[in-house]
């Protein structure tokens, strides 16, 4: 019997995970388990999560010896009043090793390296979650071009291209982000006037304080894009539709700006809402799936109809009224996330901008286009885990970059030039700050915050209230 690490195979793992079920009548069949598989015996209510254990290698009843190890090292960490449960699990042990019982084995494995003589496995494509669990490592580019004229070439050559856009990128069009900006920014934070914690969907519906200060953050909100205009930034996206090399928008902003910038409302995916009107907060929507009432109000209205009162209340029912805008502790509408990571899994270029990336399940996006080998452009004042990976890292403000890079492209169609050259076109500028990456050198895994659920949002870096 031996441990089978996943660490001692990362770079000739199988292309795909791998699962099965099956019978362990056979005591003799060959078992292995990899480390990063989750085991299950369901008779037994048994079961052992991916990392929790060392793996395994060896015959089925060498397996089922070292379950009954693991019950019975479990059995004496536990008060006497439990341990009757324990025996019997034991006593079920011991009759499938001696054949008088067959148990099932349930094995989820991302790494795709477990397997049973005989067992019907099934395959299937990871996830970005399984490889940053694995801790599979996404390339390096050897060199960073991060001139302008050099985005514009890697733009040219793009015809599928994706915006992944946080606060930063509205920063310069007027608008407060929540989050404290980064030193570079200088200016305020949303964050820094109001406290996060309360604004919940729990708080506001039960507490008229936080329906007060919630309201008094919006309206601050509401007096800035009301003044917003889109910048060069947003406005480049607009270009790209023109040009239909623009695949899609998801931005995790709620002003509207990439569509007053020229992108089309059915490519921007606004994973946080918006807010283009109010609803009423008794009226249950995907951006409102815990109403303040019984949910059978369906009053909505443009934001400007808010007026000037405290809070505003709905004409029909008397409920508060609010904005279709994800609140703390409030799940995405469902669909959101699926949707942004098919729309960057069919692009050929992604460009992130302006989001530290520290917000799950946001922040797993751009690992959906390196682990497809989709070159990211990232163009952001703050770090994030990404950086590295980027063909181009730009620590510029977005407005003032794109509008550089628009005027490389021109006028014309922003397609490649025949006469450019065709095998890899983008070399060093004079402009370039580029950094060398040496391939031998072995990046660390991802870190990426875990957060309490898969989407939740705790949004400090992201207009999201």
């Amino acid at each position: 019997m031996s441990a089978v690490d996943v660490r001692d195979h990362l770079h000739h793992l199988p292309g795909q995970g791998c699962s099965f079920s099956a019978q362990l009548g056979n005591l003799g069949a060959r078992l292995r388990l990899a480390n990063a598989a989750r085991w299950q015996l369901p008779e037994l209510e048994v079961e052992q999560d991916a990392f929790c254990h060392r793996g395994f290698e060896g015959k089925v009843s060498e397996f089922l010896r070292f379950a009954q190890r693991e019950v019975w090292e479990a059995r004496g960490r536990y008060p006497e009043a439990s341990r009757a449960a324990f025996d019997v699990l034991l006593e079920s042990l011991d009759a499938a090793l001696s054949g008088e019982k067959d148990l099932t084995l349930v094995v989820r494995d991302p790494s795709g390296l477990s397997r049973l003589d005989a067992a019907e496995v099934k395959h299937f494509e990871r996830t970005v979650r399984d490889d940053l669990a694995l801790g599979v490592e996404y390339p390096r580019p050897t060199l960073q071009l991060n001139s302008a004229e050099n985005v514009a070439k890697i733009v040219r050559r793009a015809s599928r291209i994706v915006a992944l856009t946080g606060a930063g990128i509205s920063v310069e069009s007027g608008i407060t982000p929540f989050r404290l900006p980064s030193s570079s920014d200088g200016g305020s934070a949303i964050w820094a006037e109001f406290d996060a914690r309360q604004m919940t969907v729990d708080g506001f519906n039960s507490d008229a304080d936080i329906r007060a200060k919630w309201w008094a953050m919006k309206r601050k909100l509401l007096k800035e894009m009301s003044m917003a205009k889109a910048n060069p930034a947003h406005c480049f996206f607009g270009e790209l539709e023109k040009r239909g090399k623009l695949k899609g928008v998801i931005t995790q902003n709620i002003d509207s700006l990439h569509q007053g910038g020229g992108a089309p409302c059915e490519k921007v995916n606004e994973l946080h809402g918006h807010m283009r009107r109010l609803i009423c907060s008794d009226h249950r929507t995907p951006l409102n799936p815990q109403p303040f009432a019984t949910g059978e109000c369906d009053y909505e209205c443009a934001t400007t109809a808010c007026g000037d009162d405290n809070v505003p209340t709905c004409p029909k029912c008397g409920s508060p009224l609010r904005t279709e805008t994800v609140l703390f502790e409030q799940a995405m509408p469902e669909g959101a996330v699926e949707r942004a990571q098919c729309t960057i899994q069919e692009s050929d270029l992604l460009i992130v901008i302006g989001s530290t990336l520290i917000v799950r399940p946001a922040n797993e996006l751009p690992a959906e286009a390196l682990c497809r080998g989709i070159p990211v452009i990232m163009v952001n004042l703050d770090d994030t885990c990404y950086d590295a990976n980027a063909v181009s890292l730009v620590r510029q403000p977005a407005g003032k970059f794109f509008d550089e890079v628009m005027s490389f492209l021109g006028d014309g169609d922003w397609h490649l030039d025949p006469c450019e050259e065709s095998a890899h076109p983008t070399h060093p500028t004079s402009s370039d700050q580029h950094e060398h990456i040496p391939m031998e050198s072995t990046p660390a895994a991802l870190e990426l915050d875990d957060g309490d659920s898969d989407d939740q949002l705790y949004g400090d870096d992201d207009l999201g209230c």
